[in-house]
């Protein structure tokens, strides 16, 4: 099951997406970029951030690893019990699967920051 966004929505998403490449590292420009969009959707939308547990790990590792590039988190956006961003395309990937679908990092090795949702903090 995924996001059952409408056409022109989609399109919209398609584009931000094909803009902010995982590999450009601008997953938290592209959130902020969605969120209005994913809001009108879902009013409970929000931004999350995924860090590393520190005691076990220092980096959420992304499948298809990305060589020579490490970051200390990453950006996504929640709408409707999915998580949106690069890795999951338009349609996005379930909250549940988000985390073994698109990290390499063991379980418990990775963890969820909602305390941003609106994504005013983040840096990136």
């Amino acid at each position: 099951m995924s996001v059952d966004w409408p056409p022109d929505k989609a399109e919209q998403i398609d584009s931000l997406i094909d803009a902010h490449p995982v590999e450009s590292g601008r997953c938290a420009s592209l959130a902020r970029s969605i969120l209005p969009i994913a809001r009108e959707q879902d009013a409970d939308a929000q931004g999350v951030i995924v860090k590393a547990n520190a005691a076990q790990t220092r980096y959420p590792c992304m499948k298809p690893r990305i060589h020579g590039v490490w970051w200390f988190h990453h950006v996504t956006l929640g709408v409707e019990g999915h998580f949106v961003d690069a890795l999951t395309g338009t349609q996005g990937t379930e909250r549940a699967h988000y985390l073994t679908t698109h990290f390499s990092n063991a379980p418990g090795e990775l963890r969820f920051d909602e305390s941003d949702p609106d994504l005013e903090q983040t840096w990136l």
